[in-house]
């Protein structure tokens, strides 16, 4: 006669196979993300994604490649998500500069002519500085003013 074991070696097979499992997974072969789109990103992700857009239309005022970059995401009104996170990062105290570009980027995609998918808004320049005198030059153009004719 046999002697009962029981089946013990049922569960120790599980367990070894769980975790050969295990290592296969996470440290031999773990798996690697590539060429994915924007919008199978979590929220969390998302909203981290339009504060870079948000930043990257601040910096460089392309109204167009924001619009392109916001349409990955594929929220259906793109405005309206980046006014709801603008408020959301006011209310919940985070960066008053991401809280910024989000506005800045919503209120330029709500201005945008319906027409037109967006344009390059221009920023200011400076005012060009005036030449430099030498000394000689300074002192010839105060002492001679210049004419009027009547």
């Amino acid at each position: 006669m046999r002697k009962k074991q029981g089946h013990w070696y049922l569960l120790t097979g599980i367990l070894i196979g769980f975790l050969a499992g295990l290592v296969i997974a996470w440290i031999i072969q773990p798996v690697e993300y590539t060429d994915t789109s924007p919008a199978s990103l979590q929220l969390t992700y998302k909203d981290r994604y339009r504060v870079l857009i948000a930043a990257a239309y601040a910096a460089s005022g392309d109204l167009v490649r924001a619009k392109a970059r916001l349409e990955l995401l594929g929220d259906e009104n793109p405005l309206q998500a980046l006014t709801e996170q603008a408020q959301r990062t006011l209310a919940e105290g985070s960066s008053p500069e991401e809280a910024r570009a989000l506005s800045l980027l919503a209120s330029a995609m709500g201005q945008a002519p319906a027409g037109q998918p967006g344009a390059i808004t221009p920023f200011p320049t400076l005012p060009e500085a005036p030449a430099l005198l030498t000394p000689a030059e300074d002192a010839a153009e105060t002492s001679n003013p210049p004419q009027t004719t009547p």
